[in-house]
């Protein structure tokens, strides 16, 4: 039997809260050079959390490109 493409998103879902729920402290981080994407799914993903009240830090290997500060 064959997974839908919902299914699959579903399950990615449930297996996303259940680490979230069994979890209080989390460290975010994207990839090198960071671009736009990846930061603003970082701090939304640290605002959520946070609304959770859970714990994390974003900690990323480069420096936040001068076009993405403010």
């Amino acid at each position: 039997m064959e997974h839908s493409a919902a299914q699959a998103e579903g399950e990615l879902v449930g297996i996303f809260k259940e680490i979230v729920d069994s979890n209080s402290k989390f460290v975010l981080t994207t990839h090198v050079n960071p671009d736009g994407d990846g930061l603003g799914c970082e701090l939304a993903l640290n605002r959520f959390l946070n609304k959770l009240g859970k714990k994390s830090v974003v900690l990323n290997h480069s420096e936040t490109p001068s076009n993405h500060t403010f």
